[in-house]
């Protein structure tokens, strides 16, 4: 199952990840996400779309990079292992 997310470095950069995680680590959504080293995750790439989007927004990220966050598609992130 895929799940997506970011760090705090992302926020700035306008990037979200991507990763492929089993089944079980799910379970334990703390331990894979602290695994990855992201601050932020979820199994719903849109969530995690407007997540960035909003922190992106209060640290006064710059418009442009933001507007690519808002039109950027599930399919188009590389997808790591997990």
């Amino acid at each position: 199952m895929k799940v997506y997310g970011f760090d705090d470095v992302d926020v700035h950069r306008g990037e979200l990840r991507a990763a492929e995680a089993e089944p079980w680590g799910l379970r334990f959504p703390g331990e894979l996400q602290a695994r990855l080293d992201w601050e932020f995750m979820s199994t719903r790439f849109s969530e995690a779309r407007t997540e960035l989007v909003l922190r992106m927004e209060q640290q006064d990220v710059d418009p442009e990079l933001i507007e690519g966050v808002r039109r950027l598609k599930a399919g188009w992130l590389p997808v790591e292992e997990a």
